[in-house]
Order: structure tokens, then sequence, then C-alpha cells
């Protein structure tokens, strides 16, 4: 059966939902009914495809909203940040299934919107968190629940991706904490490195399907780059399940390392590697009994299951309730730490490859020797650290609270 399919902008990280898009449609799965392009001169060639396979194109949202009433099985959604819940909310008001780009949305009060109306309408959104799609991700969390490892005592990842000026002025929404009156709350966290974060949430859930939900929070935010938000952050997050997850996350290291989660159990460890193997070990012994083989671009099985999950709904995808957990943290770590700007002797200007980025001077350093101890920077004794408040996240439903509300600054760009 064709399930007919739309899908809202396709330049940017939008050609990606556009590519699954398109081979799906080629694979005969779906049928393209409507695209939503504001900028119609600047991607003539994807339009004329789309019409060629009898789909129509509209320059605003609402006038193809209004066109599609009910005749969409799913519509991609991968617009930026700050748009994601109330787009989400129409289209499912429209009788539509959606397929969200990460993360959900940037507060509680925007993911309980998105859920309400999923209760009343039926329809469901998935959330393009695509690791947790990965059939080596639910292997790995079957290990951990079978109790092979015995009980998981720890989780922590990192991920040092640097970014240039360019990446920052990309859109007008990069690194900012506010477009006009809506939250936006980017940062490598929430962004670039969110996959990681809400990995660890997963494979911490109770179950097979439960994603770890968040009951008290530490965070530390320290800035860099000339933005509003933060660039770098380390958060200590106690879970529902017992777990505790620690993460570090920069975009202000001259080095690059890509993300990577060690997880530490009774009798064993995991190594885990968005780019390398994934190695299991017994005991303290140094030899991997299992490796599993990189997982390589999980964002065909992640189409494929949101797909499936139309038809049949046991199956599993990333739900609004699982990508929550990681919009709770996310809350959790504003409202646990003021961002803090790097000494200015430590920050400095380099051009790698005709890009020019800011960087922290020592900052690889730091944050390597705070993830292996398994500390927040402050714990680590790092001369420019600063504590953040331990918060206590069970029934937090707004973002910001009182508290932070009255202290929140967003600096003048």
């Amino acid at each position: 059966m064709s399930l007919n399919a739309a899908i809202v902008g396709v330049s940017g990280y939008g050609r990606v939902h556009y590519n699954l898009m398109r081979e799906n449609a080629l694979a005969g799965r779906i049928n393209p009914v409507g695209a939503t392009i504001i900028n119609q001169d600047e991607e003539a060639e994807i339009i004329e495809e789309l019409r060629g396979m009898g789909c129509q194109v509209f320059s605003d949202y609402q006038e193809m909203l209004n066109a599609l009433q009910g005749q969409v099985d799913l519509c991609f959604l991968p617009t930026p940040i700050h748009y994601h819940a109330p787009m989400t909310c129409q289209a499912l008001e429209a009788g539509w299934n959606v397929l969200v780009e990460k993360p959900l949305a940037p507060t509680m009060q925007d993911v309980r919107s998105i859920q309400a109306v999923e209760r009343s309408t039926g329809r469901f959104a998935a959330v393009g968190f695509q690791e947790v799609y990965s059939p080596y991700a639910r292997a790995l969390k079957q290990i951990l629940l079978s109790g092979e490892l015995g009980a998981v005592q720890s989780m922590k990842g990192r991920g040092l991706w640097p970014r240039s000026f360019s990446y920052y002025a990309r859109n007008n929404w990069a690194g900012r904490l506010k477009v006009a009156d809506r939250w936006v709350l980017d940062s490598p966290l929430e962004n670039a490195l969110s996959h990681y974060l809400h990995l660890l949430l997963f494979l911490a859930g109770g179950n097979a399907r439960e994603t770890a939900r968040p009951v008290r929070v530490q965070g530390e935010l320290y800035r860099a780059q000339a933005i509003e938000s933060f660039d770098t952050g380390c958060v200590r997050i106690e879970t529902d399940s017992g777990i505790p997850i620690l993460f570090h996350g920069t975009h202000s290291s001259r080095e690059t390392i890509d993300p990577e989660i060690v997880i530490e159990a009774e009798n064993g460890r995991v190594e885990w590697a968005v780019h390398g193997e994934c190695r299991v070990y017994r005991g303290d012994s140094s030899e991997p009994y299992q490796v599993t083989p990189p997982a390589g671009d999980q964002r065909n099985a992640m189409a494929t299951a949101v797909l499936d999950r139309i038809t049949d709904p046991d199956t599993l995808i990333c739900t609004t309730e699982s990508a929550g957990c990681h919009t709770l943290a996310i809350n959790g770590v504003y409202e646990s730490s003021p961002i803090h700007p790097f000494p200015e002797d430590l920050v400095v200007t380099i051009d790698e490859d005709g890009e020019e980025r800011t960087v922290v001077n020592g900052l690889g350093r730091a944050l390597s020797e705070a993830f292996q101890a398994g500390q927040l920077f402050s714990e680590a004794g790092i001369s420019w650290a600063r504590a953040g408040r331990q918060v206590d996240m069970t029934g937090y439903g707004f973002f910001p609270s009182p508290e932070l509300g009255k202290s929140i600054q967003i600096p003048t760009r």
C-alpha cells in the first residue's frame, strides 16, 4: 500500500528528509502529494522532480494544510527548532502523522502541547533521534536488560565537535536562546550532540521501549562563541531507572573526538563509538567478547520504522514521550547553571582549511580528563569551572521556572 506523504522544506538539513521521501517514493512505499518550499527560486530542480511525481508545491505551510486536510499519512518536518511544536500540532490537527526532526521541542510546555494534540487527534508524532532506530542500539539495550553484565552502574558520553563561524551564521537561530517570542535553546546538547544524550537516556530505560526520565539534573554551561546560548556543557542526570548519566560536549575545542559512550556494569563494560565499533567486555577482561560493527546511517531505518508505524501500532519509534525525556534534561541544564564566559586569555580564533573558528586553549584536555574521571568540570578541579545547582525535575512542566525566569538573560548579539 502506498502512503501519501508531504514535506516542509527541502534545503539545508531538509535535503536529508527530502531524500528519504524521494527514495521511498521510488520504492513505491509513498506517494508525494505536497511540499512547502519557500525558496522556490533556489530549488527549481527539486520542484521539477516533485511535480514530475504528481506532487503539489506550495509556498506557504498553511496553504498546504488547508489544501490537503485529511489527505496525508505522513508529513516530514525538518524545520527550525522553534517551529517544531506549532508545525507539528498543526499537522496533527490536519489529520496527518508526523516525522519531526530532533529535538522534539525546546521546552516541556511545547512537548505537552504536542502530546495533547496527539491524544485528541489519534495521530502520532515520531522524532528524528535516529540512533534509537538502529537494530544495534536495540541489541545493546537488550544485553543491558538481560542482566548478563550485572546491574548497570553508570553511563557516560562525550563529543568534541568543533564548529566554525559559518556554522553559527548558517541561519537566524543557530546558537540562539530565543527567536522573537519563541524559545530555541540551541546548543551542542540540544542539536548536534543531542542524538547521543538521548541515546544514553534510551539505553538507561527500564525496558525495551522505555526511555529513562531525568529526576535530578546538575549542569555546567560555558560560552566562547559570539552567541546567546552555550557552546560547551557537561551534565549529570539522575534517572527514574536509577542509572546515573554523565555527558560532556563542546563546539569550541581544537580537537575533534567523535561521540562515544562508556557503560559500566557490575560484571563488565561497554564501549560504543558513533563511527566505530561497539565492544562488550566481561569482568576485567581487556578483550571484548562481542564486537558489533559501526551501525552506519540510521536514517533509512528510521523512515522505514515510521512508515511501518502508520499501519502497525506496535512498531517501535522514537515517541514524543521518549524525546520529551531529552527536552526535560535540556530544560534542567538551563535551570541548573547560568552560562559562564570562558576566560578571555584562553579564547583564540584560528583558521583551519579556510574556515575561521573560535577555540578554547586546553579545553580538549580538560574535557577528556573530566570524562575519564567521571566528573563534571568543577569536580575535576579545573580553574575556570563553576558548579551548577542540582535541580529536582519531578513534576517539572514549564520552562523557565519562575525562579529562573527572573534571572535568565539573553545577551545582545
